[in-house]
């Protein structure tokens, strides 16, 4: 990437050089045909002219004269402007040379980094066929084109799923509080699910009638409008609403180890403390910070330190105390909180879908350039990646086990076995080691013991 933005830095250097050059050539031209104008202009204004070129063939006998040196001045105005013209094209014709050979450098180095577009042959252009081919028999865009060719993607992975889709919409643009964008994508996600059920009678059990959805939908919007509010309030700097949703739930938020209380509380009390309120602050600290003293003495210590700062908070050594950072992860956490005390996932389906995509593309597209270029397939024909493709903890949701020995993934089939030795393997593994006999001793891949069948443990 380094490379192709150091040719990027070069190619605007060139483009702008080439700019002022050309204006320079531009303007010497200009200023020598000006001049050549003014000549011919005197001259005409004069008669010389007119009068040379009628006595022509008289001023070649008798070798010159006034008409004669008129005409020869025009003459070599004329030539003069013409050198020049010549001269610019030639110069400019080279400083645009310059530039295209640092725009051809430029294009080599993004196509050594994100490989070459449709029509340019080789591996890329011929997986661009066969993918285009396959996504609909070559009716797309020429982008459409590169971007099969680059990614391996799958045109119809959401086809019969566009309900899902747009209820995932729907359901983000609520959690970000955009009500009337995310009511009229469920508008129209029911108008276009009642025309596809049109005249069928068949309902499944999971679908949701009409009330039901509507309930569903504003039970939803309620939910996060409250959300919303607090987290205004919050960023205004009032706590009152935030830290009474809290106390109300502190039995919940205490079983899951949450401290969002005793947070909310302590930025009440540095407001407090912020504004010179020392003696509210201090009755405020004997009311609340009682009930958090067994699991939080340090920082209570530390708050009650700042009563000696008072108003001056912001050049004190409790400063940290109030940083933006430390609010907007007040902020976040409220958020996290409130919606697993709804039941609701902390992130919308969505977001967690970008932040996986975003963070696994980089390695799938590098991946699939490699298998294109070696083995000439796509990477989606064998079934499985071959490679592992690393995310954030945040977004694993469950562990997925990986054989040892066969490379393949753990199912309900295939589950994970413990041997005696304590290595895991999956179960066809397992009956292969054994050689389809459970009885049968046989020694693990990966130490010297040796074991069977039996003793292994699902």
């Amino acid at each position: 990437m380094e490379a192709a933005i150091k040719e990027h830095d070069k190619l605007v250097a060139r483009q702008g050089a080439c700019a002022r050059r050309s204006q320079d050539y531009l303007d010497a031209l200009l200023g020598e045909l000006a001049t050549a104008r003014a000549t011919i202009a005197e001259k005409a204004s004069s008669g010389d002219v007119a009068e040379a070129v009628a006595s022509d063939s008289a001023m070649e006998v008798d070798g010159g004269g006034g008409e004669g040196d008129a005409a020869a001045v025009c003459t070599a105005g004329l030539g003069r402007a013409l050198s020049a013209a010549r001269r610019a094209h030639e110069r400019i014709n080279e400083a645009h040379g310059e530039v295209h050979a640092a725009t051809s450098r430029f294009g080599k180095a993004v196509e050594r980094r994100f490989g070459r577009g449709e029509g340019s042959g080789g591996a890329a252009g011929a997986a661009s066929g066969s993918t285009t081919a396959a996504a609909g028999g070559g009716g797309g865009t020429a982008a459409d084109a590169w971007t099969a060719a680059t990614y391996a993607w799958d045109a119809g992975a959401f086809d019969g799923k566009e309900a899902l889709v747009r209820r995932g919409v729907w359901e983000h643009l609520v959690r970000l509080g955009r009500f009337a964008a995310a009511e009229a994508i469920r508008r129209e996600a029911a108008a276009a699910a009642a025309a596809a059920t049109a005249g069928s009678a068949s309902v499944t059990k999971a679908d949701l009638t009409a009330e039901e959805e509507e309930a569903e939908a504003a039970a939803a919007r309620s939910q996060f409008s409250k959300l919303h509010t607090v987290l205004e309030e919050l960023r205004a700097g009032r706590v009152e609403a935030a830290a009474t949703w809290a106390r109300e739930r502190r039995a919940e938020l205490e079983a899951r180890g949450s401290d969002l209380e005793f947070r909310l509380v302590s930025l009440r009390f540095l407001a407090m403390v912020a504004d010179g309120r020392s003696d509210e602050a201090l009755a405020y600290a004997r009311t609340e910070f009682g009930h958090f003293r067994a699991l939080h003495m340090k920082e209570i210590q530390r708050l009650m330190g700042s009563l000696v700062y008072a108003r001056r908070l912001p050049r004190s050594p409790y400063r940290d105390l109030t940083s933006a950072p430390r609010q907007q992860a007040l902020e976040g956490q409220f958020a996290r909180e409130f919606c697993r005390t709804q039941g609701r996932s902390s992130e919308s389906g969505v977001a967690q879908a970008t932040a996986a995509g975003v963070s696994a593309l980089p390695t799938l597209a590098k991946m699939a350039g490699i298998l294109r270029a070696r083995a000439g397939v796509e990477w989606t024909a064998e079934g499985e990646l071959p490679v592992e493709v690393g995310l954030p903890d945040r977004l694993r949701f469950h562990s997925v086990f990986a054989c040892p020995v066969s490379k393949d993934l753990g199912t309900d089939t295939n589950p994970p076995y413990m041997m005696a030795c304590g290595h895991v393997v999956c179960k066809e593994s397992l009956l292969r080691l054994g050689k389809g006999n459970n009885a049968t001793r046989f020694k693990c891949p990966y130490c010297p013991s040796e074991s069977t069948g039996q003793q292994a443990v699902r």
